[in-house]
């Protein structure tokens, strides 16, 4: 599974806390390797919280962590930085 969390928080936290669908690799992808990194580490706290058996792992390109997924979600935030 691939998100970016920066753009669509939710979405990561109800994986991250659905049980049955574990066990499972998280892949996060954002474009900005700043964003990336609060993604993951929000994430991994909340892994870690649920004590959920779940793997994490991120990326910038989208196409290193595609290969063998069964799952993407995809979010676009448009226009992020207009008022």
């Amino acid at each position: 599974m691939a998100q970016g969390v920066s753009r669509n928080r939710t979405t990561p936290a109800d994986l991250i806390l659905s049980p049955p669908l574990g066990p499972y690799e998280l892949a996060l992808v954002d474009i900005d390797p700043a964003a990336l990194e609060v993604a993951l580490k929000l994430s991994q706290m909340l892994i870690n919280r649920a004590d959920a058996n779940v793997r994490l792992s991120g990326a910038v390109n989208r196409k290193d962590v595609l290969p063998g997924a069964d799952y993407v979600l995809t979010t676009i935030e448009y226009e992020r930085e207009i008022p």
